[in-house]
């Protein structure tokens, strides 16, 4: 008998299941991308996204162990967020592809940060908590309401200027509006006051 050599946890997963199930690895061509797709059942998706306007388009991926809501393909929208587990993802971060960002809202229970950056100028950053419908102070860097707005080129290098087409607005939810009371949040956004 031949020793096997295993090379990864998928492959030893994908042929433990075949040898479990009664069948066979077949020839040295099937892969363990292909068999693990096929054999293998794969978590559901971390996050529920449903968006509330035609065009706009929320998509969710990990990089760099962040998982990323990318938002695109319409200058106004909506999207409820909703996690499919006990916990949200940390750190999650929104990358809204827009060439200006008039306004951000995230509202998690009742409790709303509203962000902004103004076109003008040196495009300063704006931030406000409304909870229960009232409009509180400012928020500074000492509230836990707070989240840096950085802004990205087409090739994803920092800039000090409102993006152009390609480019993008990036910000991580603050952990105070993801808590475990919240199963999900609402993100709009507005390019443009028009």
């Amino acid at each position: 008998m031949k020793p096997i050599k295993v090379l990864s946890v998928l492959a030893l997963a994908a042929t433990l299941h075949v040898f479990f199930s009664g069948g066979t690895l077949g020839s040295d061509s099937d892969s363990c991308a292909d068999l693990c797709a096929e054999k293998i059942p794969q978590p559901p998706a971390a996050l529920a996204i449903k968006t509330e306007r035609a065009g706009a388009v929320v998509a969710l991926a990990v990089e760099k162990q962040k998982s990323i809501l990318s938002i695109s393909g319409a200058d106004r929208g909506g999207a409820i967020i909703t996690r499919n587990g006990d916990r949200w993802p940390e750190p999650l971060v929104l990358r809204v592809y827009l060439t200006g960002l008039e306004q951000l809202t995230i509202r998690a229970g009742e409790v709303t940060l509203s962000a902004s950056v103004l076109s003008h100028g040196t495009h300063q950053r704006l931030l406000h908590v409304w909870k229960t419908g009232k409009e509180g102070p400012p928020v500074t860097k000492e509230s836990p309401y707070w989240m840096e707005i950085s802004i990205f080129d087409a090739q994803g290098k920092p800039i000090q200027k409102l993006p152009e087409k390609g480019g993008w607005f990036e910000m991580t939810i603050p952990a105070a509006m993801l808590t475990d009371l919240n199963p999900s949040v609402r993100v709009g956004w507005l390019a443009f006051f028009l």
